[in-house]
């Protein structure tokens, strides 16, 4: 049974300001069961997230207004409980101290398995 059969849909924003990635993003992980919602920058995610209730959230670091690391910032000095992913293209920020605030760190790739796998992980699925 995939995530969100017989049950509530399980909710995963997402802040990523690639148009062709959110497409990608969105198709898959609701093929998977989730319920996604897609923002372009790091304040429309902050925005989201005052607005409604996530199950987890994927961000992106290098993003304009406001990039994936201020907003993670925000989100565990605001509410630490909700799940991150840092999902990046820039393995550099793994040395980044403030991306150890993040429940996983992934390196972006056309193939999803680790972070489905992570998602799944995460969400106790």
């Amino acid at each position: 049974m995939k995530p969100g059969e017989g049950s509530v849909k399980r909710k995963i924003l997402i802040a990523e300001d690639d148009k062709a990635l959110q497409m990608f993003y969105r198709e898959e992980l609701e093929e998977d069961g989730y319920e996604v919602c897609i923002v372009n920058d790091g304040q429309e995610a902050l925005t989201r997230l005052d607005e409604e209730r996530f199950d987890l959230v994927l961000l992106d670091i290098v993003m304009p207004v406001m990039d994936g690391i201020a907003v993670l910032e925000r989100m565990k000095a605001q509410n630490g409980k909700i799940p991150v992913i840092l999902h990046t293209s820039h393995p550099k920020y793994a040395d980044d101290p403030r991306s150890s605030l993040a429940d996983a760190f992934i390196i972006k790739s056309g193939d999803l398995i680790d972070l489905k796998t992570k998602i799944k992980s995460l969400l106790g699925n």
